[in-house]
């Protein structure tokens, strides 16, 4: 097995059970102070084991999915996946912790310090077989280092060094030269369990029984990544034309609003056998971009009259869409100084088209209550789904839309010739719906790939918006008789998050494994020859490993999530048997300014190659032209570039690559006043095909290649050496 295989098998082994998000935080005590990242898992207990979570692990059907799994390892002929399988089952049970403890550039590149602790109890000596077993079939170039009183194995690998060994029972992995002398140095009254900021961190998501906790100083993070760029060529790799990387990267965190947050939190706790998690985003107040959508008013019992006692789930959540729009500009022109005009010019054109104003007509006049609801009564889970938003002024938005419904008439109407008889109409259409007094307007189309008929309504100051026209008369006819709100079941889990939330998510869990449990038969029923042949087991996975349903549903329970804000920043929280939700939100938010960092030399990559593309494009356009003009003129070719535009083969535009992002100015007639960036070659009419009719301005790739059309309509993308070979054999003169 190759070693970079080998590394990461051992890697991924003991990182995979380590989450990202007790006031106990696991072996924090063992971790140094001013670590950037830090996360727990507090292992097996009987907290866990208690939950309806671990209850559910330990399901006798559970037993036999692993058991059947771990059957199909133990005949594979890659032993290692079967001692990764082991280490698996050993870690998930024990005390874990991870430290990204520095970060900072080094002459090869990033220079990462880091750690990651199990506290292996027992388990040790069979966790210590199954390691050894790995390095020994990797045929990894092991070395034996002291590090302070200890024995140690050093590995190089492509990442740097690691080290790995034991004190005691706890094992340690470490990356970076010095880390592992610097981790079994560690004393718990200095450690990261002491560390001020990590305290001031963690107070508010700290409590009893935590299972799982994280923690970021993004802060002290994002001066790392910063310090990386500066080390990179004086602040990063320039875009042609634009400041350094990390300069825009800095720019795009500030616009979204992500680059006041100082850092984050989390833990998910037990409590009465469900998991309570709650994280703490530290952004100071007034919270500006995307943070917006987070911090609106506190959601109360009249935004959720509407939403029926069976709801399988539920989003509301408090914005105003008008005050986002203008937010959005704003991020734009930050961004970008004239990219909200850009934003506003395609609006107006739009706009134009349906006789409105966007932000007028439609923004101004809705609230700022937004709830989106699935439920049984509505139509069952996921065709049973409304939005419902608050309405300013119905008067006002109801002759918007009828006139967005008018231009969408008139745009579909068919006008058949004098003597010409089309045939009946399959264009999409709008119809309109009564059910009593009320008015549902929905679109009709006969495309069997569009199964759906959007339908919308205002009544008593609500825009109603759904799939279908049923739903959204089944949600205004069932509004307000039997809410959800008013359920002690609903108000008692709603009582454990906060009471006045900007955002709130309820999923009734044991409802949905309702809606499926008999797709879930007959998908286990047929799919279990499919599984066996799959794992490679001699006899069909029994029919009667899948629980009865009752087994399931008594562990689950709803989902609730709630996100609030305030001065200092926003919490976001969930209860349930599956806490999910809270843990996306905070992976997107405290995340991002980081992401950003990376992805930005990304899209300029992909915008150079997109731009790449768009130039070779007007290059082939310019091809097509130039054949059309020498079939009009004899077999002569234009004698430049400009004569194409004046001809009206081609637009001004095409002249300038979208590579230089120059514009081309342009004389009283419209003409080219400003110069290409395209060399334009004349040759006579009997030309070889693999001459150069044009080519770009090798300036726009810094000189290190260009596009090339050929004479005979082709585009190639050369480098430098080739090009000069082929314009040596281009004589004429070049236009």
């Amino acid at each position: 097995m190759k070693l970079r295989t080998t590394i990461s098998i051992l890697v991924v082994c003991c990182f995979v059970t380590v989450p990202m998000a007790r006031a106990e935080a696991p072996l924090a005590d063992h971790l140094p102070a001013g670590s950037l990242l830090y996360a727990g898992w507090a292992g097996r207990n009987l907290p866990f084991d208690g939950s309806s979570l671990g209850q559910l692990l330990q399901e006798p059907a559970v037993g036999h999915l692993f058991g059947a799994l771990k059957e199909s390892i133990d005949k594979m002929s890659d032993k290692n996946v079967a001692h990764a399988w082991a280490i698996g089952g050993i870690v998930w049970q024990h005390p874990i912790a991870f430290s990204l403890i520095d970060l900072a550039p080094g002459a090869g590149g990033p220079k990462v310090s880091a750690a990651l602790l199990i506290d292996l109890g027992k388990s040790k000596a069979a966790f210590a077989k199954h390691i050894d077993a790995l390095i020994l079939n990797g045929k990894m170039r092991v070395s034996q280092a002291r590090v302070g009183q200890m024995t140690c194995r050093t590995i190089q690998s492509p990442v740097g060094m690691i080290t790995l060994g034991y004190k005691g029972n706890t094992f340690f992995l470490t990356a970076g030269d010095q880390t592992a002398r610097k981790l079994l140095s560690v004393k718990p009254a200095a450690s990261l369990k002491t560390d001020k900021a990590f305290i001031a961190r963690r107070k508010d998501v700290a409590g009893d029984n935590e299972q799982f906790a994280y923690s970021i100083d993004l802060t002290r993070l994002r001066s790392r990544i910063s310090s990386l760029f500066d080390r990179a060529a004086g602040g990063g790799p320039k875009a042609k034309g634009g400041p350094p990387v990390k300069d825009r990267v800095l720019k795009i965190v500030d616009a979204l609003g992500l680059g006041k947050i100082t850092g984050a939190s989390g833990a998910t706790r037990i409590v009465d056998k469900g998991l309570h998690s709650k994280t703490r985003i530290l952004a100071p107040a007034p919270h500006r971009g995307l943070l917006m959508l987070l911090t609106g008013g506190a959601i109360g019992d009249a935004d959720l009259a509407d939403v029926p006692d069976d709801a399988i789930g539920f989003c509301a959540t408090k914005f105003s869409a008008a005050a986002f729009y203008a937010e959005v500009l704003a991020m734009a022109r930050q961004i970008k100084p004239g990219a909200d005009k850009d934003i506003l010019k395609g609006a107006a054109r739009i706009e134009g088209e349906l006789g409105i104003s966007i932000s007028k007509d439609i923004l101004a006049n809705l609230g700022d209550s937004w709830v989106l609801t699935s439920a049984s009564s509505l139509g069952g889970f996921g065709s049973g789904t409304v939005l419902t938003v608050s309405v300013k002024d119905a008067r006002k938005l109801g002759a918007a839309i009828s006139r967005i419904e008018a231009a969408f008439r008139k745009k579909t109407v068919r006008v058949s010739p004098p003597g010409v008889r089309f045939r009946p109409s399959r264009a999409p259409s709008i119809e309109v719906f009564k059910s009593g007094k009320l008015e549902v307007h929905y679109l009709q189309t006969a495309d069997r790939r569009m199964p759906i008929a959007p339908a919308w309504a205002i009544h008593k100051n609500k825009l109603y918006i759904a799939l279908w026209p049923q739903v959204v008369v089944a949600a205004v006819e069932n509004g307000g008789k039997k809410p959800l709100v008013r359920g002690a079941a609903f108000q008692k889990i709603r009582r454990r998050v906060s009471a006045k939330p900007t955002m709130l998510t309820y999923i009734d869990t044991p409802a949905i494994v309702r809606s499926f449990y008999n797709l879930l038969l007959l998908g286990w029923s047929v799919g279990a020859s499919e599984l066996s042949g799959e794992l490679g087991l001699e006899s069909y996975p029994k029919i009667d490993w899948l629980p009865a349903l009752p087994k399931i549903e008594k562990y689950l329970s709803p989902e609730f999530a709630a996100v609030s804000s305030d001065a200092k920043g926003i919490t976001i929280e969930s209860y349930g048997s599956l806490p999910i939700v809270s843990h996306y939100f905070t992976a997107i938010l405290t995340t991002a300014p980081v992401s950003a960092a990376f992805l930005v030399p990304m899209i300029d990559r992909a915008q150079s190659r997109a731009g790449r593309s768009v130039s070779a494009a007007n290059l082939k356009q310019i091809g097509m032209a130039v054949a059309m003009y020498r079939a009009d003129n004899r077999n002569q070719s234009p004698p430049g570039l400009v004569t194409l535009v004046e001809k009206e083969f081609i637009p001004a535009g095409a002249l300038v690559s979208p590579v230089s992002g120059r514009k081309m100015p342009t004389d009283a007639k419209g003409l080219p006043a400003g110069k290409s960036d395209y060399v334009y070659i004349v040759h006579g009419p009997n030309s070889a095909g693999n001459l150069i009719r044009a080519y770009e301005l090798p300036a726009n790739y810094g000189n290190k290649g260009t596009n090339v059309l050929l004479v005979n309509g082709a585009v190639i993308w050369v480098d430098m050496p080739a090009l000069k070979k082929m314009l040596a054999k281009n004589r004429p003169a070049t236009r």
